[in-house]
């Protein structure tokens, strides 16, 4: 992502250069003199390319393709408000200084709005960030008992132990994975009761089934609380 960044920082820089050539170019060969009306202008323009630029840090700074494209919508805003304010800035560099108090309030309403919607989609940004860290906390027993029970069946040696697997494993797959803080309690009795039940296939004993069995009593009774919680 960094070095995507460092090329969209060079675009972002030629663009920047290209608007002040134009600027002063146009303003000094049209005999335009650089007053008030025109800095307030070019000073409005070029926050909002700091701010854009900001925006595309922030978005391509991202640890992972999912947070990143979170945070495009932060480059997408932003650029929708550096060309608002590209437009209006150009007006305000063109018109009298003795109208200059129309392209200050002009400017500082649109970039206000501008910094206030960013501002806005950062917030929920990080919201779902937040949302999807939780949800994914809240998931992790079912998925990680899942894993352990499908790579256990490997390891049975018999039909008996193949099909106690394949039921305990179903029984998982097939689980709410959506977990709660007041679930620990049989959580952690399915844990217990797996571990028991992955020596028991892993050392070819007799009570495979019957610890799979009591496995899935426990996994039944850990889905009922789930559903009656929600």
């Amino acid at each position: 992502m960094k070095k995507k960044f460092g090329i969209y920082a060079v675009i972002w820089a030629v663009a920047l250069v290209v608007f002040n050539v134009v600027s002063f170019t146009v303003a000094l060969n049209t005999g335009k003199e650089l007053n008030a009306s025109f800095f307030i202008g070019y000073g409005a323009v070029t926050a909002a390319f700091i701010g854009q630029l900001l925006c595309a840090y922030f978005a391509f700074m991202a640890d992972s393709l999912k947070k990143f494209f979170y945070n495009v919508s932060l480059i997408s805003l932003s650029y929708g408000g550096l060309v608002a304010m590209l437009v209006l800035g150009s007006l305000t560099m063109l018109i009298p200084d003795t109208f200059s108090f129309v392209g200050i309030i002009a400017c500082a309403v649109v970039l206000g709005a501008y910094i206030i919607t960013v501002a806005k989609a950062k917030l929920a940004i990080e919201a779902v960030e937040q949302t999807d860290a939780k949800i994914k906390t809240q998931t992790q027993f079912i998925r990680l008992l899942t894993a352990d029970a499908e790579s256990l069946k490997g390891y049975a040696a018999d039909d008996n132990a193949r099909q106690a697997c394949e039921k305990v494993y179903e029984a998982v797959r097939y689980s709410d994975p959506v977990s709660n803080p007041l679930l620990s309690g049989i959580e952690s009795e399915i844990s217990e009761k797996f571990s028991a039940f992955s020596d028991s296939v892993k050392n070819s004993t007799d009570n495979s089934r019957q610890l799979a069995e009591e496995l899935c009593r426990l996994i039944s009774e850990r889905n009922a609380k789930v559903k009656a919680l929600k």
